[in-house]
């Protein structure tokens, strides 16, 4: 996918702001009304509580070794998996060598599982908006196409296009957890059920 004149604009005026943090850059993606302190939190909506507006529609305008750490919580099943792959490479591209990009969205594996055994037994079930969803095909549907959902990733997928976008390192980690003391607690979302981190 090619980026347009538009595009490049949108680079150019987000790459100033994004420069102002320095070689420490901590970048929190797709942060709606959830704030990380010491952290630049971006979002594109505008009722979003964000530091700034950013589109990674198209990708991010970063320099080379300033990104410490970057997280998104359900942010990459929002777009087709060709505009997921622009963003992720540009985070690769400005990751200092000892960065780390985390990712937390649903599970395909996990969504086909409860499809095949207790499929009402979700924490995004148990809420009133959903007690009309009477069978596993209907809740399968609406994992897979509400709220604007595009891609559903499962591990494999996910380990695939963090890979493609140049990552070298790539693993699975548990909600909550991780072995960098600043990505520990990140999670907000019980069916965040996917969740992994990549490295250089």
């Amino acid at each position: 996918m090619l980026r347009t004149p538009g595009d490049r604009w949108h680079r150019s005026h987000n790459r100033a702001r994004l420069a102002k943090e320095g070689p420490d850059l901590r970048l929190h993606i797709g942060c709606g009304l959830t704030l990380l302190h010491g952290w630049v939190n971006i979002d594109r909506g505008r009722s979003s509580a964000a530091d700034a507006r950013m589109d990674l529609r198209g990708g991010l305008p970063l320099g080379k070794q300033t990104l410490r750490y970057a997280y998104s919580e359900h942010v990459i099943e929002h777009m087709r998996r060709e505009q997921s792959l622009l963003w992720l490479q540009d985070l690769r591209e400005g990751l200092r060598a000892d960065g780390v990009v985390r990712v937390a969205t649903p599970d395909l594996g996990y969504l086909v599982t409860r499809y095949h055994t207790k499929w009402r037994a979700q924490a995004w079930l148990e809420g009133p908006d959903y007690q009309e969803v009477r069978s596993a095909a209907q809740m399968l549907n609406l994992a897979m196409r509400a709220w604007g959902h595009q891609f559903i990733y499962d591990e494999d997928d996910l380990h695939l296009l963090l890979t493609e976008a140049g990552f070298g390192t790539v693993q699975r980690v548990k909600w909550g957890e991780s072995n960098h003391d600043d990505l520990i607690g990140l999670e907000r979302r019980a069916d965040s059920t996917l969740v992994m981190e990549a490295m250089a």
